[in-house]
């Protein structure tokens, strides 16, 4: 403590934050495995110099020498205390940084940095207004009843109009999930199948829950104006929704943008999100509001083929991290050198320019 004492204010706390991880640590290897951090620690400890080929290892065989290994957050405390562990301690213990989230912390900031924050947590709630109050897809259900209508209410002209903005929200492709009839409404999975619901903490899911609500904004804005003029009144259509369940962005920061003479006023984090959220009986009705906005799922296209290529990447890291031991080793491998990750990315980035 005495020589603690002469360090800055800085470095007493990386001290004590240190001494907290490795107690957590030590909690952690007594709780679960009934031993402490000592089980790493080798009888007989080779040091700088000595001769490697008449050293003898104590305990002689693998079985008996344990290693920790850990895959700590990007934040330096941690990797320091483990560095600490290492070199100081002398325990047996290998380290890597967590592959796969700094993807997602590198795209949120991204997306900060670029203004898309509020896109991203209105598209959050979009994709959870289907499914209801307890994710009981109450809601889908009253989109279903809805369809079952339009065939009726719709004319030849407004039915055309409507298949013309479908196409050109899928980039003009025909698909299955284009009409040829009124009455094929209420066979297209937008109708029939729940949206994903996504969270802000579901990493790349939430980016592909965009892109699936942009291919299906049209038929979606048609058919929640219908839901909320046949359904305003009724107890069950006003039904309030759990206060703020699972659109879960506590960790944004930001400004509020909103006024009070916006028409689609945009948050900036969890709790404008639910100050936006009282204006509005329940998140289907909210979300019917949202549908107005031309521009949301312009900006949701936009993110999902910005973050397209990491997308990709998270993929192919995850399926090699299923493939087995070996493949994992290969791509640790390939990743220290530097050499395959760049020039893949390279040339993916090369052939979009071109």
């Amino acid at each position: 403590m005495e020589m603690a004492s002469e360090l800055s204010q800085t470095g007493r706390r990386t001290i004590f934050g240190m001494m907290a991880v490795v107690k957590g640590l030590q909690h952690s290897m007594l709780t679960i495995f009934g031993n402490g951090l000592e089980i790493f620690l080798p009888k007989t400890r080779l040091k700088p110099g000595d001769d490697m080929a008449s050293a003898k290892l104590d305990p002689p065989t693998c079985a008996e020498r344990p290693i920790l290994t850990a895959s700590p957050d990007e934040e330096a405390l941690p990797f320091k205390s483990l560095y600490a562990l290492c070199y100081n301690s002398g325990l047996r213990l290998y380290a890597e940084p967590e592959s796969l989230h700094p993807m997602w912390n590198d795209l949120k900031n991204a997306l900060k940095r670029a203004e898309f924050q509020p896109s991203l947590l209105l598209g959050i709630l979009l994709s959870q207004a289907s499914h209801g109050p307890f994710d009981s897809g109450a809601h889908q259900w009253t989109k279903q009843e809805c369809v079952k209508v339009l065939p009726k209410e719709l004319s030849p002209s407004d039915f055309a109009e409507l298949r013309e903005c479908m196409l050109k929200d899928r980039y003009g492709q025909l698909s299955t999930d284009i009409p040829d009839s009124p009455e094929d409404l209420e066979d297209l999975s937008a109708v029939q199948h729940l949206p994903i619901f996504a969270k802000y903490k579901s990493w790349f899911q939430c980016i592909v829950s965009l892109y699936k609500l942009s291919l299906d904004w049209s038929l979606n804005t048609l058919v929640l104006e219908r839901a909320v003029e046949m359904h305003r009144g009724s107890a069950r259509f006003d039904e309030p929704d759990l206060p703020g369940d699972g659109d879960d962005a506590s960790d944004c920061d930001g400004a509020w943008e909103g006024g009070e003479g916006d028409a689609h006023p945009r948050p900036q984090n969890r709790q404008e999100l639910n100050q936006l959220k009282d204006q509005f009986a329940n998140k289907l009705q909210m979300a019917c509001h949202y549908y107005q906005d031309p521009l949301l799922p312009l900006e949701f296209k936009a993110i999902f083929w910005a973050s397209h290529e990491l997308l990709r990447e998270y993929v192919r890291t995850l399926n090699t991290h299923k493939s087995g031991q070996e493949k994992t080793l290969r791509w640790r491998a390939a990743r220290a050198k530097g050499g395959n990750l760049v020039h893949y990315n390279c040339c993916s980035y090369y052939v979009l320019h071109q």
